[in-house]
């Protein structure tokens, strides 16, 4: 009888198990997909129970950067850029669909590695396996004026999905507003993205006094700006994977935009002690157009080896017609011009990566790029700007126990000419970071960068672009590149929701491209560029970010000093602060960002208001769709004084656009996931097994 129990016994445990796995098995095939759903039933035998911790509170030291993770909570919203709040390197506006780094800037933005894709917005954040900001760049990326790098790693076995997304946001009352619609389809072999956007500017105005003296006058005005235009664009980027081994990506992209600026003036001059009524129009058309397009490829030899290329080529033309009326005691002063701008410019890049069997990595390559201006100025001859420049670079990177490094030499070849002056440089770029991970929480690390940044074409173009009697705006062809090397220490240290990183930097320039100016014997002050020599900056900073529950805080600050020579020090203190709350449907934002002085060698800018102190709260009606509301609480005021030999002057600016000016915006996206492949054919002519593109279905 006992032995009877316990075989009825032992049937029925069994009997249940037997149950319990088929509603199992039922149940992950309507919730995942079926590669997926398989692992989920597959039997094993547990050896131990592991609970995984939240690898959000895990930060991934790397030689010249740090990974962040998401947390479940992050993973499951359905708004990238909501999720990406969560990283304490990065401010995220979800709204407006930006990503900048603590210090105001735009990093590069890279999906999987790759420079040219589609962007955070079609991301799904439960796709994302991890974030990299990467704060020491390798050289390949100085010449093109990148600091910082933003990639994001998504998982491999993501399904084939449709997703479709539009937005607009308007201010309350009309001055700014945008309508834009998004669409990414794509499946294992090729993907299609486009976007199409309309912007407007309606009456946006600035509003200041000015006083300015010279030899033999001193003069004082109130003035005033109104802004008006609007753009339209439109992108379409094709992804298509033939092999397993092969990769091509084509994107294509054009805008055309309208601005009309319109001026006003009133006031007083003063000219041997006499005093007269002063007063100034005028008014600006300006038509512009550009044209890109891109072609990537990357062939995979092996796990862990690859080549690729890009090609791009750049079109833009631009029209300004100005016009405008000065009147003094002596009659008035008319002034009028007309600027054709034409740019053609080519890249093409080439790249060997392969990584090495200490988890290192060494990467070669090189690239050319050429820039070709044209600028026509009414009466005057055609200013012609050529910029060819050659780029060679490498990376190597690699470990050591707990020490991690790269180096990244690279070296630069320039053919400049200009308004009848030319020249030729070589000069090397280079960067090299090393970090030192001592335990999970506290690593240190360093580095070191050294790169040279070319004069632009309008620092260039010797041609008076200015309308005012009294000052001239021009040019300087003889500027040569100003050279930098940077030099970091910092350390971080992160527990729980916890992340705080404190850093010093030492920045050396040579030949440092500087506003400079002169007056003439009649008494006009001419505003130009010139090389500098030798300028110093030191800065202290620290980043923080700690998240409690559904609220987060970040913020960070930087003491700056500023050695120019034959001048006494200048210090200057930015900081920066942000909030995140959430609570059910609602989610909060608050930023405030504040520079109180900002020095040059010969000015000073004081901010009376923080340049952002906003306020975003958003609604999320259903899971794809939200309405958010922003607002900047205080009306941006600066006030900046110059002096430069004789020439002195003080200006106050008010900017009523960037003061209480609230503005509404509705988002609304679908994403639908299929279970086999979404043939997509969009009029391209490539064919491949199984993929006809010719009309999106």
């Amino acid at each position: 009888m006992r032995k009877a129990r316990k075989l009825r016994t032992a049937l029925a445990i069994a009997m249940l198990g037997a149950a319990a796995a088929a509603r199992a098995g039922a149940a992950s095939q309507d919730s995942v997909p079926q590669s997926e759903a398989w692992e989920e039933v597959s039997p094993k035998v547990l050896q131990e129970v592991t609970v995984e911790a939240d690898r959000s509170q895990t930060v991934t030291r790397l030689a010249n950067g740090q990974r962040f993770y998401l947390s479940k909570e992050a993973k499951e919203m359905k708004d990238p850029f909501m999720a990406l709040r969560e990283i304490p390197l990065l401010i995220s506006d979800p709204a407006l669909s930006k990503v900048t780094t603590l210090d105001g800037k735009s990093p590069l933005i890279q999906i999987d590695g790759m420079d040219i894709n589609s962007g955070i917005r079609p991301i799904l954040p439960a796709e994302i396996e991890w974030v990299e900001v990467i704060e020491t760049v390798p050289a390949k990326y100085l010449a093109q004026g990148i600091t910082s790098i933003v990639n994001i790693k998504l998982r491999k076995d993501r399904a084939p999905y449709v997703w479709v997304e539009g937005a607009t946001r308007h201010d309350i009352p009309i001055g700014k507003g945008f309508g834009v619609g998004y669409f990414e389809v794509g499946n294992p072999k090729v993907s299609l993205y486009g976007r199409a956007a309309v912007s407007y500017t309606h009456d946006l105005d600035e509003n200041g006094e000015t006083e300015r003296e010279n030899e033999g006058y001193r003069q004082s005005y109130r003035w005033s700006t109104v802004r008006n235009g609007h753009d339209v664009l439109g992108e379409l980027l094709l992804k298509w994977a033939p092999t397993q081994k092969d990769r091509f990506a084509l994107q294509c992209y054009a805008t055309s935009a309208f601005f009309k600026v319109d001026e006003a003036g009133e006031g007083e001059t003063v000219t041997a002690g006499e005093e007269s009524p002063y007063y100034s129009s005028g008014a600006s058309r300006s038509r512009s157009t550009l044209a890109t397009s891109s072609l990537f490829y990357r062939r995979v030899f092996s796990k862990g080896e690859h080549a690729q290329a890009t090609v791009s080529y750049n079109y833009n033309r631009d029209r300004l017609s100005t016009a405008s009326r000065e009147e003094y005691a002596d009659g008035p002063f008319l002034s009028d011009a007309l600027f054709s701008s034409r740019r053609n410019s080519v890249r093409a890049q080439a790249d060997y990566v392969k990584t090495l069997r200490n988890g290192g990595s060494l990467w070669i390559g090189c690239t050319f790029s050429g820039v070709f201006d044209r600028i026509g100025h009414s009466g005057l001859p055609v200013f012609r700007h050529r910029n060819v420049r050659e780029c060679f670079y490498g990376a190597w990177s690699g470990s050591a126990g707990k020490l991690k490094w790269m180096v990244s030499p690279g070296f630069e070849l320039a053919r400049i000419s200009c308004a009848g002056a030319s020249f030729r440089f070589a000069k090397p770029r280079a960067t090299a970071s090393a970090t030192w991970s001592f335990s999970d929480r506290h690593s240190v690390d360093a580095s070191y960068l050294a790169t040279n940044t070319l004069p632009s074409v309008g620092q260039l173009n010797p041609y008076d672009t200015s309308t005012d009697s009294l000052v001239e705006s021009r040019g300087n062809p003889g500027l040569k590149p100003e050279t930098m090397q940077s030099a970091k220490v910092g350390y971080t240290f992160n527990r729980g929701g916890l992340y705080v990183s404190p850093y010093f930097r030492a920045n050396f320039y040579r030949k440092v491209i500087t506003a400079s100016g002169y007056t003439t014997p009649d008494g006009v002050y001419v505003s130009t560029y010139d090389n500098l020599g030798r300028y110093t900056d030191t800065n202290a900073g620290v980043n923080a970010s700690l998240r409690l529950g559904p609220s987060r805080l970040s913020g960070g600050a930087i003491w700056i000093r500023k050695f120019y020579r034959g001048l006494s020090p200048r210090d200057e203190l930015y900081v920066r602060c942000g909030w995140d709350w959430t609570w059910g449907k609602v989610r909060v934002y608050a930023n405030v960002s504040y520079q109180p002085k900002a020095y040059t060698d010969i000015s000073v800018t004081r901010e009376y208001s923080p340049s952002e102190a906003t306020i975003q709260v958003n609604y999320s009606i259903t899971e794809n769709l939200y309405v958010a509301a922003w607002c900047q609480l205080f009306e941006y005021k600066t006030k900046t004084r110059m002096a430069d030999g004789s020439f002195r002057s003080l200006t106050v600016a008010h900017y009523p656009d960037k003061g209480f000016h609230p503005w509404i915006l509705v988002r609304w996206n679908m994403r639908k996931r299929a279970e086999k492949k979404i043939p997509i054919e969009n009029g391209i002519g490539l064919t491949d097994p199984g993929i006809t593109l010719k009309q999106l279905k």
